[in-house]
C-alpha cells in the first residue's frame, strides 16, 4: 500500500549519481503508488521504469541541491539582504508573517524544539503590476511615468526541519512527489468512451484531491489548518486503491497510464523545473533598468510545473526565539468576522 508520509531520500542521496538498488526499487514503488498501483500487472513494469525513474531522481536531487544555502530571517539579516527587503515590508512584518505560518505551528506541535534553528523553504508567489507614477530622470520629476512594480504574497513556509539537510530532504521528496501529481492528473482527466472507465476517473479523481489535501507535493497555497491525519489519509488512500483493484486490470488503458507515467518520468524537466530572475528593484519595489544607490540588484529562484504553476523560493533559517508567538484565535476571529 502507498505509504503517504515515508521517507525516499536518506543521507545517501545527497548528490547525483550512482543510486543505490535499494532507492532505485523504492522509487519505482512510489512512482506506481503514487499514480495507478494497477501498473504492477503489466510485464516488465519494473524494467520500464528504472531509466525514467533515475532520470527523475537526478533532477530532483539536481534542482534542490541548487538551491542556494539558507538564508537568516533578522532584523540584522533583513538590512543586508535585498531579496528580504523586496520580499517583506519591514522586519517586524517579516517576523510576524512568519510566526503565523501553520506550517511552522504544525511542525511545533508534532515536537519541533523551539531552542533550535529551523530551516524551512519560504515560498511566494510574485506578481507584476503595470501601473503609472512619479519618477525623476535627469533630475526633473515627471509624473504619469509607466513602472513594473513587483510584489511578493503568499508567503509559505515548506518543510521546516531542524537540520538543513533534512530540509533538503523532504523537498526531494516533495519535487519527485509533484512530478508524479501531475502524471496522476493526466491520468485522472482522459477521457475515454469507455463507459466502465467512468468509475476509474472518478477513483483517480479523489486520489488526486486526497494527495493534493495532504499536502504531498507543491500544491496548495498553505498548509491545512492542522498537520494532516496520516493514519486517516492513508486509509481514505487504501479505501481508494481497493476500489480502482476491484475494478479489474485494462490492459488497454493500463498501457496507456504506463505511458503517460514514463513521459512524466523520462522527462522531469518538462513538469518540474527552476528558472533563476535577476531583477533591480528600487525601495519601492519598482522594477528599474539599473542599479544605483536607490535601486539594488537581487536574484530569485522561481519554481514551474507544467500546468502553469509557479512559485519564488528561498531557504531559510529561523530563530523560533525571534518569532512573535501568534494570536491564532485573534487571527480566526479577523478572519470569520
Amino acid at each position: 500500500m502507498f505509504s503517504l508520509f515515508q521517507s525516499l531520500f536518506s543521507a545517501r542521496s545527497e548528490a547525483v549519481g550512482a543510486w543505490p538498488e535499494e532507492l532505485v526499487q523504492e522509487a519505482i514503488d512510489r512512482a506506481v503508488d503514487g499514480t495507478d498501483p494497477r501498473l504492477r500487472v503489466l510485464a516488465g513494469y519494473r524494467k520500464r521504469l528504472r531509466e525514467p525513474v533515475i532520470r527523475a531522481v537526478d533532477h530532483v536531487v539536481r534542482l534542490v541541491n541548487e538551491l542556494p544555502p539558507p538564508i537568516a530571517v533578522n532584523a540584522a539579516s533583513y538590512r543586508e539582504q535585498a531579496c528580504l527587503r523586496a520580499m517583506f515590508a519591514s522586519p517586524e512584518r517579516m517576523l510576524e508573517v512568519l510566526a503565523r505560518d501553520q506550517g511552522l505551528e504544525n511542525a511545533r506541535r508534532e515536537g519541533l524544539c523551539a531552542e533550535q534553528p529551523v530551516t524551512a523553504m519560504l515560498s511566494m508567489r510574485m506578481s507584476e503590476k503595470h501601473t503609472l507614477g512619479i519618477d525623476i530622470e535627469d533630475e526633473v520629476l515627471k509624473r504619469d511615468v509607466q513602472q513594473t512594480v513587483v510584489s511578493f504574497d503568499a508567503h509559505r513556509l515548506v518543510d521546516p526541519c531542524a537540520e538543513e539537510a533534512l530540509t533538503r530532504r523532504a523537498l526531494r521528496r516533495r519535487a519527485f512527489d509533484h512530478i508524479l501529481a501531475q502524471a496522476l492528473d493526466d491520468m485522472a482527466l482522459r477521457r475515454s468512451s469507455r463507459k466502465e472507465l467512468a468509475g476509474q476517473r472518478e477513483l483517480l479523481q479523489r486520489k488526486r484531491v486526497a494527495l493534493k489535501r495532504s499536502g504531498w507535493s507543491f500544491d496548495g497555497a498553505r498548509a491545512p489548518a492542522a498537520a494532516p491525519d496520516e493514519a486517516a489519509l492513508e486509509r481514505e488512500l487504501a479505501d481508494i486503491e481497493a476500489q480502482l483493484e476491484a475494478l479489474g486490470p485494462d490492459e488497454k488503458t493500463l498501457e496507456k497510464h504506463m505511458e503517460m507515467l514514463v513521459a512524466a518520468l523520462v522527462e522531469p524537466d518538462r513538469k518540474l523545473w527552476s528558472v533563476e530572475r535577476m531583477l533591480i528593484l528600487d525601495h519601492r519595489n519598482v522594477l528599474r533598468a539599473k542599479a544605483d544607490s536607490v535601486a539594488r540588484e537581487l536574484s530569485v529562484r522561481e519554481l514551474h510545473d507544467a500546468r502553469g504553476a509557479r512559485m519564488v523560493m528561498l531557504l531559510v533559517g529561523i530563530d523560533l526565539a525571534l518569532l512573535p508567538r501568534p494570536d491564532f484565535f485573534r487571527a480566526a476571529k479577523r478572519y470569520t468576522g
